[in-house]
Parts: C-alpha cells; sequence; structure tokens
C-alpha cells in the first residue's frame, strides 16, 4: 500500500502540515515554514462558485 505524500506545488514534500516556529508560546509566526505561505496564498485566491 503506498503512502500518499503531501507535496508544494513545485513538488517537493511536505515533512510536516501542522506545526509552525512561533515566537514564543502565542507569538507570531516566523518566515521559515514557506510551505504555510503557499497554502495561505492558494487559500487567498480559491475562487467559491455563486
Amino acid at each position: 500500500m503506498a503512502k500518499n505524500t503531501l507535496t508544494t506545488s513545485s513538488g517537493a514534500p511536505v515533512a510536516d502540515d501542522h506545526n509552525s516556529i512561533s515566537v514564543g508560546a502565542r507569538g507570531p509566526l516566523t518566515y521559515d515554514n514557506h510551505y504555510l505561505f503557499e497554502k495561505l496564498a492558494h487559500f487567498n485566491r480559491e475562487r467559491i462558485p455563486e
């Protein structure tokens, strides 16, 4: 049975989709997680049919 691997839009595998590095316990996110920003940009550009 093949395991499905989550990838970026360019095809690079994503190691972790659920955790991000932040500054402190409730601080802002750092720019280390490129996949998060790619995912958010895709979500912002998603078209919802009327």
